[in-house]
């Protein structure tokens, strides 16, 4: 459930434009390499590290998980 709850938090905050940042590092991500797939869950990864901040009463603003992303880490090794 995880994996398509990912995908849902960060394909609606897309095409909603929800925060300008959202688009901003996805194409940061898609134009340094990462796939359509490995950039949304980068951005779902990064919602749900602020959604679980937020449930504990930690209040960080969302560009700061986006810098923290290493875009690396999503990229899937490709054969």
């Amino acid at each position: 459930p995880r994996h398509a709850w990912l995908h849902f938090w960060a394909e609606t905050a897309l095409c909603a434009n929800l925060e300008p940042a959202f688009a901003e590092a996805f194409a940061s991500w898609r134009a340094g390499g990462l796939n359509r797939h490995e950039a949304i869950h980068a951005l779902g990864e990064c919602i749900a590290a602020q959604l679980e901040d937020a449930r504990k009463g930690q209040v960080t603003e969302i560009e700061e998980y986006l810098s923290a992303i290493e875009p690396g880490h999503f990229r899937r090794r490709r054969i």
